[in-house]
């Protein structure tokens, strides 16, 4: 994981529940880059040790360029901070989750059977990466319990080891929505595939799913479905 370092006076607090988060399995690359940002611009704007409207102002307004549903996602990442801090110290300031509205008029593609063969074979396709050794063995899994299983992205992410049981065919999801655990049964083919999959991986690892830096984040797969889509 490449290295943050925090210089303002919500540091502490910001690397406090960094390593909170982490252990929780929730934190990706791209929302640490949120926070370094957020504390590159409390630096520079009245620096206190607690969140304040301020400063949730100035971070929703900071970069007016970006789409709606990415103004969105560094709002809810920032919320997420400001409402952990003021668990902490009860007075930072925690913005309205109606700050920010969705303006899309995204419509969503259904993928037919061909289409989705096509994908499989794309991900089956992906080169080896030096920088990313798993990618080419992660992405084909990924793709195919996800469509197979109904599993949310980022509750197959965070499996670990212990929540698989290739044995009986079963997944269990730890905290899942509304922070509810679960027990997803998956198809005989596609077990049969997660063992040939996880026997290509070292077997005392910790998440099924590994990267070179612990486990795939979302953002990351959604760049790699990306490719696969202009592979196609």
């Amino acid at each position: 994981m490449r290295p943050f370092s925090f210089a303002s006076q919500l540091a502490p607090m910001i690397e406090r529940y960094i390593a909170v988060r982490k252990d929780e399995g929730y934190l990706s690359n791209n929302h640490i880059y949120y926070l370094q940002e957020l504390d590159l611009l409390s630096l520079s704007n009245l620096d206190k040790p607690f969140i304040t409207k301020e400063l949730v102002e100035k971070w929703d307004n900071a970069k007016p360029y970006l789409t709606n549903s990415t103004k969105i996602q560094r709002h809810n990442t920032i919320r997420k901070f400001a409402a952990f801090s003021f668990a902490q110290d009860g007075i930072s300031y925690v913005p309205d989750t109606s700050k920010l509205r969705h303006n899309s008029i995204y419509s969503p593609h259904i993928f037919t059977y061909e289409e989705i063969s096509f994908l499989i074979k794309a991900a089956d396709n992906l080169p080896i990466r030096k920088n990313a050794p798993t990618r080419h063995l992660v992405v084909p899994a990924v793709i195919r319990l996800l469509y197979s299983s109904g599993l949310r992205i980022n509750e197959a992410l965070r499996l670990k080891m212990r929540d698989v049981d290739l044995d009986s065919g079963v997944i269990t999801v730890y905290n899942g929505k509304c922070g509810k655990d679960r027990m997803v049964p998956v198809h005989s083919s596609v077990v049969d595939y997660l063992k040939m999959y996880s026997g290509q991986l070292a077997n005392d690892r910790e998440w099924f799913f590994p990267s070179s830096y612990g486990h795939y984040s979302s953002n990351a797969i959604y760049t790699i479905f990306r490719e696969l889509l202009f592979l196609c």
